[in-house]
C-alpha cells in the first residue's frame, strides 16, 4: 500500500512538472524507466523550470505594477489647466501639477477654450475671440494640430463640444454688419446695428466646417444637454433661450421670461445639469460684451429644460461670470468677481459662498468631493470640499489660469497618458 501511495504521489509530482514545464515554455523529456538517474534529471529540469517561473513571475509582478501605476496615474489627473498658452495637467492624488507645457503659437492670444470635454481624439479646442481662428491643441504632445479659419468678422468667440466629441460648436457673438472695426473691436455697437448671431458646426475628425446657423441677436453662449440633442443658447437682445435641435442644426424652439423690467433679459452664460434636469443661466447685465446698456439685477436663473419654463431666480450681490454642476447633480457652482456661489439643486437655494479672487472657468473631483476653481490674480487653483463649503488646499501655478478642461469627467477616454514636456 505505501509503495502504490509513494507512486502515486510520484505520479502527480510528475503530472505537475509537465504541466509546469508546457506553462513555462521549456522542454520536459520523458522517462525511459525507473532509473536513480532518470530523477535525478527529472528534478534538475524541474528545478531550472521553477527558477524560470519564478523569474517570470517577478517579471509579470513589476509589469503589473507597472501598469497600475499608469492607472493610478492617468486616472488621477483632473483635467488641463489653461492660461493663454501656458498649461498644466493637475494631479488629483497630489494636489500639484503633474506637468508643466506651452504652445509658443498660442501665447498672447486672447482664447476661449471648449470647456466641457475634450474631443473624441483626446484633443483640446480653443477659439481666438477677434480672428475668428478656431485652434486644435494635442495636450499630450503639447503641440497645435490643426487649426480652422471661420469667415466674417469677429469680437467674441464662445465653443462647446458634443457629449461624443464629434463635433464642435462656435459662436459667433456679436455678428454686427453696419458698425466700424473700431466700435466692434471696443464691443461698443449699437442695438440696432446687431443682427443675428451665427453658429457654425465642425467636424472634429476632418477639422471642417460642416453647417452654419444664425440665431438670436447678441447670443452670449452656448450649451449642449448631457444626452446630446439640443443646443441651448442665450440671447441678451431677443428670448431668453433659443433651442436648436442638434439633429436638424435647426431651431426649434425658444424660451421666454421677463426677468428685467425692461425685457432685455441680460442672459450672459447657461449650463445643464449632468441628469438634464436643470438649465441654469447667469443674467449679468453689467457683465455684457456688447456695451449695450442692459438693465436688470444680477442673478441665477434656473429653467426646467423639460418644460422649458423658468421656475426660480435667485438674486445675486456680485456680477455673475460662469457656473458648473457637480457630476453628480448636487451643486452648481456659480463664480461672480471675488467668490464663488455654491448652489443645492435639490433646495435651489444658495447653501455657501467662497472666497476666490477673480475665479474662472471651473471643475470637480469625479468623484464630486472637491470643486477646483482658478485663480487668474493669485496664479493658483483653490480646492473647495464641498461636505464643508470650505478652501482646503490650493495649486499654485507658473502661469494665471482662466480655465480647466477636464480630464474624463465620464470615463469615456479610458487609459491615456499625460502631457510629459516640461517648459518651465
Amino acid at each position: 500500500m505505501a509503495e502504490n501511495t509513494d507512486r502515486r504521489g510520484f505520479l502527480r509530482y510528475a503530472a505537475s512538472a509537465a504541466v509546469g514545464a508546457v506553462l513555462s515554455g521549456g522542454v520536459l523529456y520523458a522517462l525511459e524507466g525507473g532509473t536513480r538517474d532518470n530523477v535525478v534529471s527529472l528534478s534538475q529540469q524541474l528545478n531550472a523550470l521553477q527558477s524560470r517561473n519564478s523569474v517570470l513571475t517577478q517579471q509579470l509582478t513589476s509589469l503589473q505594477s507597472e501598469v497600475s501605476s499608469l492607472a493610478q496615474q492617468t486616472s488621477g489627473v483632473l483635467g488641463y489647466a489653461f492660461g493663454g498658452g501656458s498649461f498644466a495637467a493637475i494631479g488629483l492624488s497630489t494636489r500639484k501639477p503633474v506637468a508643466v507645457s506651452q504652445i509658443a503659437e498660442l501665447n498672447g492670444k486672447g482664447l476661449w477654450f471648449a470647456n466641457s470635454r475634450l474631443d473624441s481624439s483626446n484633443r483640446v479646442w480653443a477659439g481666438e475671440h477677434r480672428t475668428g481662428t478656431v485652434y486644435v491643441i494635442d495636450p499630450v504632445k503639447a503641440s497645435l494640430v490643426g487649426t480652422v479659419q471661420l469667415p466674417g468678422r469677429w469680437s467674441i468667440m464662445i465653443l462647446d463640444i458634443d457629449p461624443a466629441g464629434k463635433y464642435v460648436y462656435v459662436l459667433n457673438l456679436i455678428v454686427a454688419p453696419s458698425a466700424t472695426d473700431a466700435a466692434l473691436a471696443a464691443t461698443t455697437v449699437k442695438p440696432e446695428d446687431i443682427a443675428p448671431s451665427v453658429v457654425y458646426k465642425i467636424d472634429t475628425s476632418t477639422q471642417q466646417v460642416v453647417g452654419s446657423l444664425q440665431v438670436g441677436r447678441f447670443a452670449c453662449d452656448i450649451a449642449i444637454g448631457p444626452d446630446g440633442k439640443f443646443l441651448y443658447i442665450p440671447n441678451q437682445l431677443d428670448k431668453l433661450v433659443t433651442v436648436v435641435d442638434l439633429s436638424t442644426f435647426q431651431v426649434v424652439d425658444s424660451i421666454s421670461g421677463e426677468v428685467s423690467p425692461n425685457g432685455q433679459m441680460g442672459g450672459s452664460m447657461i449650463t445643464l445639469s449632468p441628469a438634464g434636469k436643470w438649465l441654469f443661466l447667469e443674467q449679468a447685465p453689467s457683465h455684457n460684451w456688447s456695451g449695450v446698456d442692459i438693465e436688470g439685477p444680477d442673478a441665477e436663473i434656473i429653467v426646467d429644460p423639460s418644460t422649458r419654463k423658468i421656475v426660480k431666480s435667485i438674486p445675486l450681490d456680485e456680477s455673475p461670470g460662469i457656473d458648473e454642476f457637480s457630476p453628480d447633480g448636487k451643486y452648481a457652482t456659480v463664480t461672480l468677481r471675488t467668490k464663488v456661489a455654491i448652489i443645492d439643486t435639490n433646495t435651489l437655494e444658495i447653501v455657501a459662498q467662497v472666497p476666490v479672487d477673480g475665479p474662472g472657468t471651473l471643475s470637480y473631483s469625479p468623484d464630486s468631493r472637491f470643486a477646483y476653481v482658478p485663480s487668474g490674480k493669485d496664479s493658483k487653483i483653490v480646492i473647495i470640499d464641498l461636505s464643508s463649503f470650505r478652501a482646503v488646499d490650493s495649486i499654485d501655478l507658473p502661469f494665471a489660469p482662466s480655465v480647466i478642461v477636464p480630464y474624463d469627467p465620464t470615463g469615456r477616454l479610458g487609459y491615456k497618458l499625460i502631457p510629459v514636456s516640461q517648459t518651465g
